[in-house]
């Protein structure tokens, strides 16, 4: 065998500290280090209420209770489109993106919930419509919705929250 050792970090740390045990196997490449761990089952979730998202361009989220979520997005995200393409800023700002997008959906309230809902915007940046002009396909190029949804799912599922996607026709409503 062969021993590599590790510092302490706080994400392990908390995930040992819920009760999970560490199984004997490890994936190593270049960059990271992925660890096998067994959690314990969850106490059931009591009954709660469904909290419907919304996003948006100028604002991330809007929640079914009118609360706004992301107000400043628009500026993270025009910064990323005015960056020069492999560039060194545009990489900062690309990082800085997903760090925004990474807090703004910790705010949800995932412990008050049973189950979110959310829109279905798959290929939504796809092909040209009649509707959508050059002006707005620079505007929504930088936007990374697929991202917010997938980082929804991923502490949806760390906090036992049901995750429903739905039609978006007539959801803003």
């Amino acid at each position: 065998p062969i021993i590599i050792p590790f510092k302490s970090h706080d994400v392990l740390n908390k995930w040992l500290g819920m009760g999970a045990n560490l199984l004997h196997g490890a994936t190593v490449n270049e960059t990271e280090a992925c660890l096998w761990l067994k959690l314990p089952d969850a106490p059931d979730k009591g009954p709660g209420t469904v909290l419907a998202l919304d996003a948006g361009m100028c604002k991330l989220l809007v929640d079914s209770t009118g609360q706004h979520y992301g107000t400043d997005c628009r500026e993270v995200l025009t910064r990323v489109r005015r960056c020069k393409p492999g560039s060194k800023g545009k990489a900062r700002a690309i990082a800085t993106r997903r760090c925004y997008l990474n807090r703004i959906v910790k705010l949800l309230p995932f412990q008050r919930v049973a189950a979110i809902a959310h829109e279905d915007l798959t290929n939504i940046k796809r092909g040209k419509q009649s509707n959508r002009g050059k002006r707005f396909r620079k505007l929504i190029a930088p936007w990374t919705i697929r991202q917010v949804f997938s980082r929804i799912a991923f502490l949806a599922r760390l906090n036992r929250v049901r995750v429903v996607t739905v039609a978006p026709r007539a959801t803003s409503r």
